[in-house]
């Protein structure tokens, strides 16, 4: 059988190769389709049925009550399922899925309860959005962005419109578009070059967005109608974490994680460089916390021959104002690709993400201010 993985936005088929050995760069899209070719052709075992739901490449977003709704997300296949989890009452309660099944879509909160999910459905299909109304407990289809496709990030802006941007539907380029919550309707934000994945997205003053991806022009300033670029690099990017004051914390270079990560804190204008963390990674991402210092978790390394990724429970603190970093105690469970949600309360909720073995039904809590992590009930 063929081991696939999908982990932090990235299809893995690992093959026997040397270690050292330059990596194939294979499309993010379609996964669907490269799931079901593995799936009918390799003899993978299926996913038996189960009350615990695991799932990687998900969303999870925080609703206005301090509930969080988990959507879409895929391992060996794309799924549609969705669940709430309430901190209150540490229970998981599975509700209606969503229309079309998703993953590397991005999810982001309406004023009046309401959830916009955009993307991360079937290759060549048209662009897709739908609506969740957690009041109803119901999903709606809507119109969706002319071209964006999947690997998709967005945002808030000031005025209660979502910049969205990700890679077009059939992967040979990329989208930037806005969505009106009051219309319900998109339009193109700007003309931007092919970026390989979008890592991150931040709002600057003006209504402009920073834009990091990973590629060869690394950050760009979008506003309606122009794109300028502000930084460029030859290093991938593994992660991007919005520090909510319009810069982002770039951590490059992390090549299969064998070579330290170089970090630096990106600004519309600015660009300095910081201390590399301790433990190197790839695959991962963060999470700013509510005084400014940044959690990092998890995420892969290489280990064995052929080189494969193994996921990590190391965990790490950033705090911008000394760029400095801090070693954390470590996850209960090693993962990657999973999703961070800052919670009322200032803790942090990280669900899901995936082993070599599969995805994981697991979720744990960060609490920043005893610096410890608690495993949640198991995720249904």
């Amino acid at each position: 059988a063929i081991p696939l993985f999908i982990v932090a936005g990235i299809v893995l088929l690992a093959f026997a190769a040397p270690r050292g050995a330059p990596r194939v760069a294979i499309p993010v899209w379609p996964i669907a389709v490269i799931a079901g070719f593995i799936l009918a052709t390799a003899n993978l075992p299926a996913i038996q049925a189960s009350a615990e739901v695991g799932r990687t490449n998900h969303t999870a977003t925080l609703l206005p009550d301090g509930r969080v709704l988990v959507a879409g997300g895929g391992y060996n296949a794309v799924t549609a399922k969705a669940t709430i989890y309430d901190p209150a009452t540490n229970a998981w309660a599975p509700i209606a899925g969503m229309n079309k099944p998703r993953v590397l879509h991005a999810a982001v909160a309406l004023p009046g309860s309401r959830v916009l999910v955009v993307g991360g459905t079937e290759p060549n299909a048209p662009a897709s959005a739908e609506v969740f109304d957690a009041a109803s407990g119901s999903w709606r289809l809507i119109d969706g962005p002319s071209s964006i496709g999947f690997a998709v990030k967005a945002l808030v802006l000031g005025d209660g419109r979502v910049f969205a941007i990700g890679l077009d539907r059939t992967g040979g380029g990329s989208s930037a578009e806005i969505f009106d919550p009051a219309t319900l309707s998109w339009r193109v934000a700007a003309d931007v070059p092919r970026i390989q994945q979008v890592v991150g997205v931040e709002a600057v003053q003006g209504g402009a967005v920073l834009v990091i991806g990973n590629g060869a022009t690394q950050a760009l300033l979008v506003r309606e109608g122009t794109v300028t670029p502000v930084g460029s690099g030859t290093s991938p990017v593994s992660a991007a974490v919005p520090l909510g004051d319009g810069r982002i914390l770039v951590l490059s270079g992390a090549e299969h994680g064998e070579a330290p990560v170089a970090a630096a804190i990106v600004g519309a204008s600015s660009r300095t460089d910081v201390a590399s963390p301790t433990v190197r990674r790839y695959d991962f991402t963060g999470i700013a916390l509510r005084d400014g210092s940044v959690l990092i978790a998890g995420g892969n390394q290489v280990s064995g021959s052929p080189a494969l990724g193994r996921p990590v429970a190391d965990a790490e603190l950033f705090d911008p104002a000394t760029g400095r970093w801090s070693t954390l105690p470590p996850m209960n469970q090693a993962r990657a690709g999973h999703t961070y949600t800052l919670l009322p309360d200032g803790r942090v909720l990280v669900i899901g993400g995936a082993t070599r073995e599969g995805p994981l039904a697991s979720a744990e809590i960060f609490d920043p201010s005893t610096r410890t992590w608690t495993l949640t009930a198991p995720v249904r």
